[in-house]
């Protein structure tokens, strides 16, 4: 029997608004640029978090081919002008074409950037810094960057000069951490709920991340962004619980006072459906046993099986070595139970 706990842990869609829209809020991009770059703290240390802003995703080339991007940001380096620019594309599957459609991107967005800045000759480019976020269970096994799709020259002067640029994959599922640090991580709450496996543990990250927030107007918004995304995917994993979101949705009730009248009713679900699983194993190794031993199981037996609890079941696996035939199994007859493990009566 499937783990009834383990929904489909991509139960948001990507092309559902309200994923992209999380990438529409500055503190959680901030959020998710200090967690996808932690491993270049000068970087982090360089923004100035406080400059972040949201740019136009249409790219509009020469010949006014629209192209989109799924969300850009672009920063200011502290006590500087320079800026980087900071593309996100969100894929479900790898995609062969990723490094090219990321070189289009870049060219187009610095082409945009330059005209809004004014460039002149003399001027750097601003750096573009993409990251693929991938949520796909396939192994991605695609180029990082557009320079190794090119075929190879002989001449390694003239391959430098082909095109390079890359960038930043980030695999969703490796990222989801069993305990949400102490200090604001939204972006590790989203994917917390997006792929939690109970509802216990959606709700411990839709709890942090309105902890997180303040009840100040910009966090407002947000707030429910991540209430709304948890109803979401409990409705949808948890067809058990659905009711009970949309009557959450339908009167508006306060997560924490939710959680009051929620977390009681979940702990028992998990730790009945546990049992549930449990016994449903043993019926299934129990069937094998028999049959291996004794042949067919008529179907009378194996109603019995069906309708009975764990210790019953439990009894009858351990009379299975010694006894001769069924109904030594199911009677007791000539088989020595072990001590206090149910009752030695047949059922």
């Amino acid at each position: 029997m499937p783990d009834p706990l383990a929904g489909d842990l991509m139960s948001v869609d990507r092309k559902d608004p309200k994923y992209k829209d999380f990438f529409s809020y500055r503190k959680f991009v901030e959020d998710a640029l200090r967690e996808i770059f932690h491993n270049h703290p000068h970087l982090i240390s360089q923004l100035d978090f406080a400059t972040l802003k949201r740019a136009p995703a249409e790219l509009i080339s020469k010949d006014f081919k629209v192209r989109y991007t799924d969300s850009v940001w672009l920063c200011t380096l502290k006590d500087s002008t320079d800026l980087i620019c900071f593309p996100f594309e969100f894929q479900s599957r790898p995609d062969p074409n990723m490094p090219l459609r990321i070189l289009v991107y870049s060219a187009l967005l610095l082409e945009s950037v330059t005209k809004e800045r004014k460039f002149r000759t003399k001027d750097h480019l601003p750096p573009v810094l993409a990251t693929v976020c991938y949520h796909g269970e396939r192994r991605w096994n695609v180029p990082r960057n557009v320079h190794r799709m090119f075929d190879q020259l002989d001449d390694a002067e003239l391959q430098a000069h082909l095109p390079s640029i890359g960038y930043q994959l980030v695999e969703e599922r490796q990222r989801v951490v069993e305990q949400l640090p102490a200090q604001r991580s939204l972006y590790l709450a989203l994917l917390g709920i997006i792929y939690s496996r109970t509802v216990t543990q959606a709700l411990t990250a839709v709890q942090a991340a309105r902890r997180w927030l303040s009840d100040a107007p910009e966090d407002r918004e947000l707030k429910q962004a991540f209430t709304d995304l948890f109803i979401i995917h409990v409705s949808t994993n948890f067809p058990q619980f659905a009711k009970i979101m949309e009557e959450i949705e339908m009167e508006e009730i306060e997560m924490d006072y939710m959680s009051k009248q929620f977390i009681k009713s979940i702990n028992s679900w998990e730790a009945n459906t546990k049992q549930e699983g449990l016994e449903e194993g043993i019926r299934r190794t129990l069937q094998n046993l028999l049959a291996q031993k004794f042949g067919t199981v008529p179907a009378a037996k194996l109603k019995r099986i069906d309708s009975a609890q764990f210790e019953q079941l439990d009894q009858w696996i351990n009379r299975i070595i010694g006894a001769n035939s069924l109904e030594e199994v199911f009677n007791g007859k000539g088989a020595i139970d072990r001590p206090n493990s149910g009752n030695s009566n047949s059922s």
